[in-house]
């Protein structure tokens, strides 16, 4: 098949227990990628026009809606703030529980620290577990985070400055939830 690619959306699909990253690679971009981190990150995908797209892939298990929740109350009562939670709205208390293990907090919201909470529980900043590549270039939680990815949860609040396709300003992120696990608690 022909090699195509690079382009197009990033797609982030967040389920219950774990979320989802995928997007097309420019070829070029992957001839210079260390072959661990080829065969754990990137898939060459057939398209129906003949083309063959490399395409940067992995599920982030544990960090879905479901897991992240109780990952961060669960870092909060580590920290010994399950009782002043800065990422719950002011004068709720209540339990959760996840996956067999129940966690409890009560809500002393403060945006400054329920960031720095956050940035914990994601494990910003921690080294890429796999070598080959600059350290840098993480996402969270020491994943690396595939070629043309510039990741910025570190230094800012958003999620990535991925580089626009040619004309655009930003690029095109496709965002998928766990509807259904948010819609099953209500009814």
């Amino acid at each position: 098949p022909q090699r195509c690619g690079g382009g197009g959306a990033v797609v982030i699909d967040m389920g219950g227990a774990s979320i989802q990253v995928a997007y097309a690679v420019p070829p070029a971009s992957v001839a210079g990628v260390a072959l661990d981190r080829r065969q754990e990150y990137i898939r060459d995908v057939n398209m129906h026009n003949g083309c063959q797209v490399p395409l940067y892939q992995h599920s982030y298990l544990g960090y879905g809606l479901l897991a992240a929740r109780a990952k961060t109350l669960e870092e909060a009562s580590a920290q010994g703030s399950a009782l002043k939670n800065p990422c719950l709205l002011a004068g709720w208390e209540g339990n959760y529980s996840y996956s067999g293990r129940a966690f409890h907090g009560v809500g002393a919201p403060d945006a400054a620290a329920c960031r720095r909470l956050v940035a914990q529980t994601l494990r910003l900043g921690a080294p890429c577990a796999s070598v080959g590549q600059a350290e840098g270039n993480c996402s969270f939680d020491g994943t690396w985070a595939g070629p043309g990815w510039e990741p910025s949860l570190v230094e800012a609040p958003r999620a990535a400055n991925l580089r626009p396709a040619a004309g655009r300003d930003r690029p095109t992120i496709a965002a998928c939830s766990a509807l259904f696990d948010a819609l099953r608690g209500v009814g």
